[in-house]
Protein backbone atom coordinates (compact mmCIF):
# COMPACT_ATOMS: atom_id res chain seq x y z
CA UNK A 1 0.00 0.00 0.00
CA UNK A 2 1.47 3.35 -1.06
CA UNK A 3 0.84 6.94 0.02
CA UNK A 4 -0.54 9.98 -1.76
CA UNK A 5 1.00 13.44 -1.84
CA UNK A 6 -0.32 14.22 1.65
CA UNK A 7 1.17 11.06 3.14
CA UNK A 8 -2.18 9.28 3.45
CA UNK A 9 -2.08 5.52 2.67
CA UNK A 10 -3.69 4.68 -0.65
CA UNK A 11 -5.49 1.54 -1.75
CA UNK A 12 -4.03 0.06 -4.99
CA UNK A 13 -7.32 -1.68 -5.76
CA UNK A 14 -9.06 1.70 -5.74
CA UNK A 15 -6.96 2.97 -8.67
CA UNK A 16 -6.84 -0.24 -10.67
CA UNK A 17 -10.58 -0.88 -10.46
CA UNK A 18 -11.41 2.46 -12.05
CA UNK A 19 -9.51 1.58 -15.20
CA UNK A 20 -12.93 0.22 -16.15
CA UNK A 21 -15.73 1.80 -14.14
CA UNK A 22 -18.53 -0.18 -15.77
CA UNK A 23 -19.54 -3.02 -13.47
CA UNK A 24 -19.84 -6.48 -14.99
CA UNK A 25 -22.36 -8.62 -13.07
CA UNK A 26 -21.21 -12.10 -12.12
CA UNK A 27 -22.94 -15.15 -10.76
CA UNK A 28 -23.31 -15.24 -6.98
CA UNK A 29 -21.86 -18.43 -5.51
CA UNK A 30 -22.71 -18.10 -1.80
CA UNK A 31 -25.38 -20.24 -0.19
CA UNK A 32 -27.19 -17.42 1.65
CA UNK A 33 -30.96 -17.53 1.56
CA UNK A 34 -31.97 -14.39 -0.35
CA UNK A 35 -29.24 -14.54 -2.98
CA UNK A 36 -30.49 -15.12 -6.49
CA UNK A 37 -28.74 -17.20 -9.14
CA UNK A 38 -27.97 -14.18 -11.30
CA UNK A 39 -28.04 -10.37 -11.21
CA UNK A 40 -31.13 -8.54 -12.34
CA UNK A 41 -30.71 -5.18 -14.03
CA UNK A 42 -28.62 -3.21 -11.55
CA UNK A 43 -30.78 -0.08 -11.71
CA UNK A 44 -34.14 -1.88 -11.62
CA UNK A 45 -36.37 -0.32 -9.00
CA UNK A 46 -33.63 1.56 -7.14
CA UNK A 47 -34.98 5.04 -7.88
CA UNK A 48 -38.48 3.92 -6.88
CA UNK A 49 -37.14 2.55 -3.59
CA UNK A 50 -35.33 5.81 -2.88
CA UNK A 51 -38.51 7.78 -3.55
CA UNK A 52 -40.45 5.48 -1.22
CA UNK A 53 -37.84 6.01 1.52
CA UNK A 54 -37.28 2.28 1.91
CA UNK A 55 -33.94 0.98 3.14
CA UNK A 56 -31.43 -1.28 1.44
CA UNK A 57 -29.86 -4.42 2.80
CA UNK A 58 -26.11 -4.29 2.23
CA UNK A 59 -24.42 -7.70 2.15
CA UNK A 60 -20.62 -8.01 1.81
CA UNK A 61 -19.77 -10.96 -0.45
CA UNK A 62 -16.14 -12.08 -0.70
CA UNK A 63 -16.61 -12.88 -4.41
CA UNK A 64 -19.10 -10.24 -5.56
CA UNK A 65 -18.37 -7.22 -3.34
CA UNK A 66 -20.85 -5.09 -1.42
CA UNK A 67 -24.29 -6.13 -2.69
CA UNK A 68 -27.30 -3.85 -2.32
CA UNK A 69 -30.77 -5.39 -2.07
CA UNK A 70 -34.11 -3.60 -2.36
CA UNK A 71 -36.61 -4.45 0.36
CA UNK A 72 -40.39 -4.52 0.18
CA UNK A 73 -42.58 -3.42 3.08
CA UNK A 74 -45.21 -6.13 3.47
CA UNK A 75 -48.46 -5.87 5.43
CA UNK A 76 -50.00 -9.22 6.27
CA UNK A 77 -52.69 -10.53 8.61
CA UNK A 78 -51.13 -11.73 11.85
CA UNK A 79 -53.54 -14.59 12.54
CA UNK A 80 -56.86 -16.05 11.47
CA UNK A 81 -58.70 -14.54 14.47
CA UNK A 82 -57.31 -11.01 14.01
CA UNK A 83 -57.83 -8.47 11.26
CA UNK A 84 -54.95 -6.28 12.49
CA UNK A 85 -52.14 -6.54 9.94
CA UNK A 86 -48.54 -6.96 10.96
CA UNK A 87 -45.48 -5.58 9.20
CA UNK A 88 -42.31 -7.06 7.79
CA UNK A 89 -39.70 -6.36 5.15
CA UNK A 90 -38.55 -8.83 2.53
CA UNK A 91 -35.39 -8.40 0.47
CA UNK A 92 -35.69 -8.79 -3.28
CA UNK A 93 -34.04 -11.98 -4.61
CA UNK A 94 -31.45 -10.13 -6.72
CA UNK A 95 -29.04 -7.33 -5.82
CA UNK A 96 -29.56 -4.02 -7.60
CA UNK A 97 -26.02 -2.65 -7.19
CA UNK A 98 -22.53 -3.85 -6.40
CA UNK A 99 -19.43 -2.04 -5.13
CA UNK A 100 -16.25 -4.16 -5.09
CA UNK A 101 -14.82 -5.04 -1.68
CA UNK A 102 -11.34 -4.13 -2.89
CA UNK A 103 -12.27 -0.45 -2.79
CA UNK A 104 -12.37 -0.68 0.99
CA UNK A 105 -15.76 0.99 1.51
CA UNK A 106 -17.40 0.02 4.79
CA UNK A 107 -20.04 2.72 5.21
CA UNK A 108 -22.60 3.92 2.68
CA UNK A 109 -25.36 6.47 2.14
CA UNK A 110 -28.09 6.77 -0.48
CA UNK A 111 -28.76 10.33 -1.64
CA UNK A 112 -29.93 12.07 -4.79
CA UNK A 113 -30.04 8.95 -6.96
CA UNK A 114 -26.54 7.81 -5.98
CA UNK A 115 -24.95 5.41 -3.51
CA UNK A 116 -21.92 6.89 -1.75
CA UNK A 117 -19.22 4.87 -0.03
CA UNK A 118 -16.27 5.70 2.22
CA UNK A 119 -13.59 3.76 4.07
CA UNK A 120 -11.98 4.20 7.47
CA UNK A 121 -8.43 5.61 7.60
CA UNK A 122 -8.71 6.73 3.97
CA UNK A 123 -9.48 9.86 1.96
CA UNK A 124 -11.11 7.89 -0.87
CA UNK A 125 -14.82 8.05 -1.63
CA UNK A 126 -16.84 6.12 -4.21
CA UNK A 127 -20.11 7.04 -5.94
CA UNK A 128 -22.41 4.59 -7.75
CA UNK A 129 -24.86 6.26 -10.15
CA UNK A 130 -28.01 4.15 -10.28
CA UNK A 131 -29.21 5.68 -13.56
CA UNK A 132 -26.06 4.84 -15.54
CA UNK A 133 -25.18 1.74 -13.48
CA UNK A 134 -21.57 2.91 -13.10
CA UNK A 135 -19.25 3.21 -10.13
CA UNK A 136 -16.65 5.97 -10.16
CA UNK A 137 -14.23 7.61 -7.74
CA UNK A 138 -15.77 10.43 -5.75
CA UNK A 139 -13.88 13.50 -4.51
CA UNK A 140 -11.04 12.86 -2.11
CA UNK A 141 -11.65 13.95 1.46
CA UNK A 142 -9.35 16.55 2.96
CA UNK A 143 -8.51 14.24 5.85
CA UNK A 144 -9.09 10.51 6.45
CA UNK A 145 -11.82 9.55 8.90
CA UNK A 146 -11.18 6.91 11.60
CA UNK A 147 -14.82 5.86 12.20
CA UNK A 148 -16.78 7.50 9.38
CA UNK A 149 -20.54 7.87 9.07
CA UNK A 150 -22.35 9.20 5.99
CA UNK A 151 -25.55 11.20 6.43
CA UNK A 152 -27.75 12.35 3.50
CA UNK A 153 -28.68 16.03 3.75
CA UNK A 154 -31.74 17.50 2.00
CA UNK A 155 -32.84 16.72 -1.55
CA UNK A 156 -29.88 17.96 -3.61
CA UNK A 157 -27.71 14.88 -3.09
CA UNK A 158 -25.42 16.44 -0.45
CA UNK A 159 -23.85 13.93 1.95
CA UNK A 160 -22.23 14.78 5.28
CA UNK A 161 -19.09 12.74 6.04
CA UNK A 162 -18.64 12.66 9.80
CA UNK A 163 -15.89 11.09 11.88
CA UNK A 164 -17.46 9.72 15.06
CA UNK A 165 -13.97 9.86 16.59
CA UNK A 166 -13.18 13.55 17.02
CA UNK A 167 -9.49 14.12 17.63
CA UNK A 168 -7.89 16.86 19.66
CA UNK A 169 -6.22 19.30 17.23
CA UNK A 170 -2.70 20.59 17.50
CA UNK A 171 -1.07 23.61 15.80
CA UNK A 172 -0.57 23.13 12.07
CA UNK A 173 -2.68 19.96 11.93
CA UNK A 174 -4.92 20.24 8.82
CA UNK A 175 -7.40 17.56 9.94
CA UNK A 176 -11.17 17.97 9.85
CA UNK A 177 -13.79 15.68 11.34
CA UNK A 178 -16.69 16.92 9.19
CA UNK A 179 -16.88 17.38 5.41
CA UNK A 180 -19.74 17.81 2.95
CA UNK A 181 -19.84 16.03 -0.40
CA UNK A 182 -21.77 18.38 -2.69
CA UNK A 183 -22.10 19.32 -6.33
CA UNK A 184 -20.58 22.78 -6.95
CA UNK A 185 -19.79 24.91 -10.02
CA UNK A 186 -16.36 24.30 -11.51
CA UNK A 187 -14.09 27.29 -10.91
CA UNK A 188 -11.71 28.73 -13.51
CA UNK A 189 -14.18 29.55 -16.27
CA UNK A 190 -14.56 26.00 -17.59
CA UNK A 191 -18.24 25.83 -16.67
CA UNK A 192 -20.15 22.81 -15.47
CA UNK A 193 -20.53 21.19 -12.08
CA UNK A 194 -18.63 18.52 -10.20
CA UNK A 195 -18.71 16.79 -6.84
CA UNK A 196 -16.38 18.29 -4.27
CA UNK A 197 -15.47 17.62 -0.64
CA UNK A 198 -15.97 20.80 1.38
CA UNK A 199 -14.30 20.89 4.82
CA UNK A 200 -16.50 22.06 7.70
CA UNK A 201 -15.55 23.57 11.08
CA UNK A 202 -14.88 21.45 14.16
CA UNK A 203 -17.56 21.35 16.88
CA UNK A 204 -17.24 24.09 19.53
CA UNK A 205 -15.75 22.20 22.46
CA UNK A 206 -12.31 21.69 23.96
CA UNK A 207 -10.67 19.09 26.11
CA UNK A 208 -9.08 16.41 23.97
CA UNK A 209 -10.41 13.67 21.74
CA UNK A 210 -14.01 12.48 22.02
CA UNK A 211 -16.41 9.96 20.53
CA UNK A 212 -19.89 10.73 19.17
CA UNK A 213 -22.43 8.50 20.95
CA UNK A 214 -25.66 9.59 19.21
CA UNK A 215 -26.44 11.56 16.06
CA UNK A 216 -29.29 12.44 13.71
CA UNK A 217 -30.29 14.78 10.89
CA UNK A 218 -32.98 17.30 11.81
CA UNK A 219 -33.83 19.53 8.88
CA UNK A 220 -30.51 20.67 7.47
CA UNK A 221 -28.71 20.30 10.80
CA UNK A 222 -26.65 17.36 12.01
CA UNK A 223 -27.01 16.81 15.77
CA UNK A 224 -24.16 15.06 17.60
CA UNK A 225 -23.85 14.12 21.27
CA UNK A 226 -20.41 13.85 22.88
CA UNK A 227 -19.85 12.52 26.44
CA UNK A 228 -18.87 15.19 29.00
CA UNK A 229 -19.08 17.89 26.30
CA UNK A 230 -22.74 18.19 25.38
CA UNK A 231 -24.87 18.15 22.23
CA UNK A 232 -24.16 20.34 19.22
CA UNK A 233 -25.80 20.86 15.83
CA UNK A 234 -24.12 21.69 12.54
CA UNK A 235 -25.83 23.65 9.79
CA UNK A 236 -24.34 21.72 6.89
CA UNK A 237 -25.19 24.34 4.27
CA UNK A 238 -23.78 27.34 6.17
CA UNK A 239 -21.02 25.46 7.97
CA UNK A 240 -21.91 26.89 11.39
CA UNK A 241 -22.27 25.17 14.77
CA UNK A 242 -24.76 25.76 17.56
CA UNK A 243 -24.53 24.45 21.12
CA UNK A 244 -27.83 22.75 21.95
CA UNK A 245 -26.99 22.05 25.59
CA UNK A 246 -24.55 20.50 28.06
CA UNK A 247 -26.61 17.31 28.07
CA UNK A 248 -26.40 14.19 25.90
CA UNK A 249 -29.17 12.60 23.87
CA UNK A 250 -30.35 9.49 25.81
CA UNK A 251 -29.85 7.32 22.71
CA UNK A 252 -27.07 5.38 21.00
CA UNK A 253 -26.03 5.46 17.35
CA UNK A 254 -28.09 7.03 14.59
CA UNK A 255 -31.60 8.20 15.47
CA UNK A 256 -34.40 9.54 13.27
CA UNK A 257 -36.85 12.40 13.64
CA UNK A 258 -40.40 11.23 12.88
CA UNK A 259 -42.43 14.35 11.91
CA UNK A 260 -45.78 12.58 12.29
CA UNK A 261 -44.89 11.91 15.94
CA UNK A 262 -42.96 15.12 16.58
CA UNK A 263 -40.34 12.97 18.32
CA UNK A 264 -36.94 11.43 17.80
CA UNK A 265 -36.95 7.63 17.61
CA UNK A 266 -33.76 5.68 18.24
CA UNK A 267 -32.18 2.92 20.30
CA UNK A 268 -31.30 3.21 23.96
CA UNK A 269 -28.14 1.78 25.50
CA UNK A 270 -29.82 -1.64 25.70
CA UNK A 271 -30.67 -1.71 22.00
CA UNK A 272 -34.43 -1.23 22.54
CA UNK A 273 -36.55 1.09 20.41
CA UNK A 274 -37.17 4.33 22.33
CA UNK A 275 -38.96 7.65 21.86
CA UNK A 276 -37.25 10.88 22.88
CA UNK A 277 -38.67 14.40 23.23
CA UNK A 278 -35.71 16.60 22.30
CA UNK A 279 -37.64 19.79 23.17
CA UNK A 280 -38.24 18.78 26.80
CA UNK A 281 -36.89 21.16 29.45
CA UNK A 282 -34.26 21.30 30.85
CA UNK A 283 -32.96 18.47 28.65
CA UNK A 284 -34.31 15.85 26.23
CA UNK A 285 -36.38 13.20 27.93
CA UNK A 286 -36.87 9.53 27.10
CA UNK A 287 -40.66 9.09 26.94
CA UNK A 288 -40.99 5.39 26.18
CA UNK A 289 -38.96 2.30 25.50
CA UNK A 290 -40.42 -0.89 24.09
CA UNK A 291 -38.87 -4.03 25.56
CA UNK A 292 -40.58 -6.25 22.99
CA UNK A 293 -38.38 -4.76 20.26
CA UNK A 294 -35.46 -6.74 21.71
CA UNK A 295 -37.16 -10.15 22.14
CA UNK A 296 -34.41 -12.02 23.97
CA UNK A 297 -36.76 -14.52 25.65
CA UNK A 298 -38.49 -15.30 22.35
CA UNK A 299 -35.15 -16.01 20.71
CA UNK A 300 -33.83 -17.99 23.65
CA UNK A 301 -36.88 -20.25 23.47
CA UNK A 302 -36.00 -20.95 19.81
CA UNK A 303 -32.37 -21.62 20.72
CA UNK A 304 -31.14 -18.37 19.17
CA UNK A 305 -29.21 -15.42 20.57
CA UNK A 306 -29.78 -11.85 19.39
CA UNK A 307 -26.68 -9.66 19.39
CA UNK A 308 -27.15 -6.05 20.44
CA UNK A 309 -23.97 -4.84 18.74
CA UNK A 310 -24.37 -3.18 15.35
CA UNK A 311 -28.15 -2.94 15.49
CA UNK A 312 -29.48 -1.11 12.43
CA UNK A 313 -32.51 1.19 12.52
CA UNK A 314 -34.28 2.47 9.41
CA UNK A 315 -37.20 4.90 9.27
CA UNK A 316 -39.95 3.91 6.82
CA UNK A 317 -42.36 6.84 7.29
CA UNK A 318 -45.80 6.96 8.98
CA UNK A 319 -44.33 5.94 12.33
CA UNK A 320 -42.85 2.72 10.92
CA UNK A 321 -39.33 1.53 11.66
CA UNK A 322 -37.25 -1.51 10.85
CA UNK A 323 -34.62 -2.93 13.19
CA UNK A 324 -31.96 -5.29 11.88
CA UNK A 325 -29.75 -7.39 14.15
CA UNK A 326 -27.30 -10.22 13.92
CA UNK A 327 -28.14 -13.50 15.63
CA UNK A 328 -26.42 -16.74 16.52
CA UNK A 329 -28.78 -19.48 15.29
CA UNK A 330 -26.65 -22.58 15.78
CA UNK A 331 -23.99 -23.66 18.29
CA UNK A 332 -21.97 -26.77 18.99
CA UNK A 333 -22.55 -28.82 22.13
CA UNK A 334 -19.69 -26.87 23.68
CA UNK A 335 -21.43 -23.57 22.93
CA UNK A 336 -19.30 -22.40 20.01
CA UNK A 337 -21.23 -20.43 17.38
CA UNK A 338 -21.38 -22.22 14.03
CA UNK A 339 -24.05 -20.29 12.13
CA UNK A 340 -25.15 -16.66 12.06
CA UNK A 341 -28.17 -14.93 10.50
CA UNK A 342 -29.42 -11.43 9.77
CA UNK A 343 -32.80 -10.68 11.32
CA UNK A 344 -35.31 -7.89 10.93
CA UNK A 345 -38.31 -6.66 12.86
CA UNK A 346 -40.67 -3.97 11.55
CA UNK A 347 -42.81 -1.95 13.95
CA UNK A 348 -45.17 1.01 13.95
CA UNK A 349 -45.39 3.67 16.66
CA UNK A 350 -48.42 5.91 16.92
CA UNK A 351 -49.96 8.42 19.28
CA UNK A 352 -52.93 7.61 21.47
CA UNK A 353 -55.84 10.08 21.08
CA UNK A 354 -55.51 12.83 23.69
CA UNK A 355 -52.46 11.18 25.18
CA UNK A 356 -50.05 14.12 24.95
CA UNK A 357 -46.37 13.60 24.31
CA UNK A 358 -46.22 10.51 26.50
CA UNK A 359 -49.29 8.93 24.91
CA UNK A 360 -47.54 6.53 22.59
CA UNK A 361 -48.07 2.91 21.74
CA UNK A 362 -46.33 0.25 19.74
CA UNK A 363 -49.31 -0.22 17.46
CA UNK A 364 -47.85 -3.07 15.44
CA UNK A 365 -44.86 -5.31 15.95
CA UNK A 366 -43.97 -7.61 13.11
CA UNK A 367 -42.53 -11.03 13.67
CA UNK A 368 -38.79 -11.48 13.95
CA UNK A 369 -37.67 -12.65 10.50
CA UNK A 370 -34.43 -14.33 9.49
CA UNK A 371 -33.42 -13.55 5.92
CA UNK A 372 -30.36 -15.71 5.48
CA UNK A 373 -28.06 -18.07 7.35
CA UNK A 374 -24.30 -18.31 6.91
CA UNK A 375 -21.60 -20.55 8.39
CA UNK A 376 -19.66 -18.78 11.14
CA UNK A 377 -16.46 -18.34 9.11
CA UNK A 378 -18.32 -16.93 6.09
CA UNK A 379 -20.72 -14.59 7.90
CA UNK A 380 -20.60 -11.23 6.07
CA UNK A 381 -22.33 -8.99 8.69
CA UNK A 382 -25.07 -7.53 6.47
CA UNK A 383 -26.85 -4.37 7.58
CA UNK A 384 -29.44 -1.74 6.60
CA UNK A 385 -28.79 1.72 5.14
CA UNK A 386 -31.31 4.53 5.17
CA UNK A 387 -32.16 6.63 2.08
CA UNK A 388 -32.41 10.40 2.53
Amino acid sequence: MGKDASGTPTNPAYSSFFADTRLVPRKNELEAGFYGSRFASLAMGVVEVMAANRPFFVVPDVKEGQLFYNVDLIESVHSADSDEPTLEIRPYPHPVARIPLGLGCRVFAVSGGSIWGAAGYSRDTVVHDVATETTAPGPQLHYPKVTPSLLPVGDDGTVLVMDRTIRSPWPGDPFCSFEALRSLPVTGGGGGWRWQAVPLPEPPFRGGSAHVTAYLMLGGRAWVSVPDRGTFSLDVDRGTWRTEGSWQLPLRGRAHFAPELGLVIGLNSGGKLSACDIEAWPKPMLLRQWDTTFPTAECRAAGHQLLWQDTGLAYLGEGRFCLSRHAVVERTAEGRATRYAISSMTVQVRRLPGGGLGGLELARRGKLRYHAVWPYKEYPFPYLIQPS
